[in-house]
């Protein structure tokens, strides 16, 4: 009786385990097309934003002051949608700045100097919003077909965080989502803090 007890505890545990370990699949795999589309929807609107007389003309720079944070407001996901002059220099925000800030270091600026195309970033920590964040890039050409200027977009990983929490796991569970290079991402519960 008593290696019965043992056994169907055993039993339980792994069936716990493997319904967990289900849990965690489908959040990767949903975690990956909410990405995917997030990633698209950028795209798309930066493309979009690269036509707007305010992006090709710096005479119309205020303009662009007031558009990108009505933008921002209305698209809830993104951290802060802006541009840049070539050597990364932030000329405008959807987010208020009062003091220079400089992009060159981020892999989406870089990648789009590099490739001259839409270009993703690594996860890292936002130079205005401070929280961890994933920005994408798109160049601006003028008519000559001389490259004027990129806009991006960063969007908050907290959501990761947010989509985690709402799965019904095990109390002692721990997920942490990472990307391809290994980086962390979220990290549930947050062992940080």
């Amino acid at each position: 009786a008593f290696g019965l007890i043992i056994y169907s505890a055993m039993e339980e545990r792994a069936a716990a385990g493997f319904e967990a370990q289900q849990k965690i699949r489908g959040l990767a795999a949903l975690a990956a097309e909410k990405e995917n589309s997030l990633i698209n929807e950028t795209r798309q609107l930066l493309i979009t934003l690269s036509n707007i007389p305010y992006v090709l003309h710096d005479e119309l720079l205020p303009r662009c002051r007031e558009s990108l944070p009505r933008i921002q407001r209305q698209n809830s996901l993104f951290a802060n949608i802006g541009m840049v002059d070539t050597e990364g220099n932030l000329l405008c925000s959807a987010l208020p700045f009062d003091k220079p800030v400089n992009f060159a270091d981020r892999a989406w600026f870089r990648r789009v100097i590099a490739s001259r195309n839409f270009a993703v970033g690594d996860p890292i920590k936002g130079l205005l919003t401070g929280v961890p964040s994933l920005g994408m890039g798109y160049p601006v050409y003028g008519e000559d077909g001389s490259l004027l200027k990129v806009l991006f977009a960063t969007f908050d990983l907290n959501w990761l965080q947010e989509m985690a929490k709402k799965l019904p796991l095990p109390p002692e569970t721990v997920v942490t989502v990472v990307n391809a290079n290994g980086t962390v991402l979220a990290r549930l519960p947050d062992l940080n803090h």
